[in-house]
């Protein structure tokens, strides 16, 4: 594990026109966030952007960092320059965390530390090759953390996936499976199911009869489900969901919270393979990927595709703390990743971003989002703006799915006139 200083060729940044240099200037950081990242991976599945996105050889692209996954993702179809920004700075730390995993470690290092969530070695490892291409923030904020990375560490509550918001739902995933035998058991049993078939049989048990021992602890789930995890506070501090967001889907669309619950679940469930194909509710389930099901970037292919001609491809993804629509002011983008913060936003708001969207995408860029809401106001925005707006994919039955996440209620793409 020798340590080595850091290479020039590391820092290299494509610009591409774009100056982001002020952007991280005039931000400061507001204090409804958390000190810690809410999500601990992206929580968009790639796979389903990617028909809509189309993404490829030097598209210039901006997005929310989120989880940062699906960053490297972008760079392996093909883009020249990827920028993610976040207000929280959290976000940005964990993004810069994965990279220099990616650039500097071997797959199985690698592996252990972004795969599992751990690593044994992983002072030593810090010290010598992933500190030294951190900033000064991700470098304190990682290093007063090393224990809840420590491989040696067995306790439950540990690894990088039960870190921030996102990880306390894993780790209460955990300790119901450690606490309750029946709950233990079924998740293994789903986890492990050989077909789609075979795990949409096991889901369909939890419907059972509602006097048996089984049926009463399944109302016992749903009842702590609806009062203890689904409330407004719960929503935000565990979820990331602010109640301007809640209030688009009990408001704007009439659905209870429970209603969109159970959908998100069932839809996810029935149509997509947990063991093999959902690498997010497996994470939400075991605290850890497996090699079988992961993202994209932990493929042994791909993480070598990603460190090839000395790190090219991850030298084209930029961190950026500030808000996003300084971002996006600094330049011009052939590609852009709302997410879902236009739910958590007003109208003046909405006009404004998408005036600025519409001055600053080429023509026949993309713009993709994911909302709350089945059909959220803003898109009638955005077509007032110059883009071609489209609904992919919507919640449009009670097991519906639009994607391994399903969280979303709607998927969207707009294309710049």
């Amino acid at each position: 594990l020798g340590c080595h200083p850091r290479s020039s060729q590391l820092m290299r940044r494509a610009r591409s026109g774009i100056d982001l240099s002020g952007v991280e200037e005039k931000f400061h950081r507001p204090a409804l966030f958390p000190p810690t990242f809410l999500y601990s991976i992206s929580w968009e599945d790639p796979r389903a952007d990617d028909p809509a996105f189309m993404v490829g050889e030097g598209d210039v692209v901006l997005t929310l960092t989120g989880g940062g996954c699906n960053a490297m993702d972008m760079t392996l179809s093909g883009a020249a320059r990827v920028v993610c920004v976040d207000m929280n700075p959290a976000q940005g730390y964990l993004l810069e965390l994965k990279l220099a995993a990616l650039r500097n470690l071997s797959f199985d290092d690698a592996w252990k530390l972004l795969g599992e969530g751990k690593h044994e070695n992983i002072e030593k490892l810090y010290l010598c090759k992933l500190a030294p291409f951190m900033s000064q923030g991700a470098k304190r904020f990682w290093g007063s953390r090393l224990h809840m990375l420590d491989g040696k560490n067995k306790s439950i509550g540990t690894g990088l996936y039960l870190m921030g918001s996102m990880g306390w739902l894993v780790y209460f995933s955990l300790l119901l499976q450690w606490w309750i035998w029946p709950a233990r058991y079924f998740v293994r049993k789903l986890v492990s199911a050989p077909t789609l078939e075979d795990q949409r049989k096991l889901y369909n048990q939890l419907t059972p009869n509602p006097n048996s021992i089984l049926g009463i602890f399944h109302q016992l789930m749903w009842w702590v489900l609806r009062y203890v995890l689904l409330n407004h506070y719960m929503l935000w501090l565990l979820n990331g969901v602010p109640k301007a967001q809640s209030d688009l889907i009990k408001k704007h669309d009439g659905r209870s919270i429970i209603e969109y619950a159970q959908t998100t679940f069932n839809g996810a469930a029935l149509n997509t393979h947990i063991r093999t194909q959902n690498y997010f509710y497996l994470l939400c389930m075991i605290g850890k990927f497996t090699k079988e099901c992961c993202p994209r970037f932990l493929k042994p292919a791909e993480f070598e595709k990603l460190k090839a001609d000395e790190n090219r491809m991850l030298d084209s993804i930029e961190v950026v703390t500030g808000k996003f629509k300084d971002a996006l002011l600094a330049g011009v983008y052939t590609r852009v990743i709302l997410m879902d913060h236009m739910d958590w936003m007003d109208a003046s708001y909405h006009h404004d971003l998408a005036s600025t969207l519409r001055d600053h995408v080429s023509p026949g860029g993309r713009v993709i989002w994911r909302s709350s809401s089945i059909e959220p106001p803003y898109s009638k925005v955005m077509e007032q703006y110059g883009f071609e707006v489209r609904r992919v994919s919507y919640h449009d039955k009670p097991d519906a799915c639009i994607d391994a996440v399903n969280m979303y209620a709607s998927f969207w793409v707009g294309v710049r006139k």
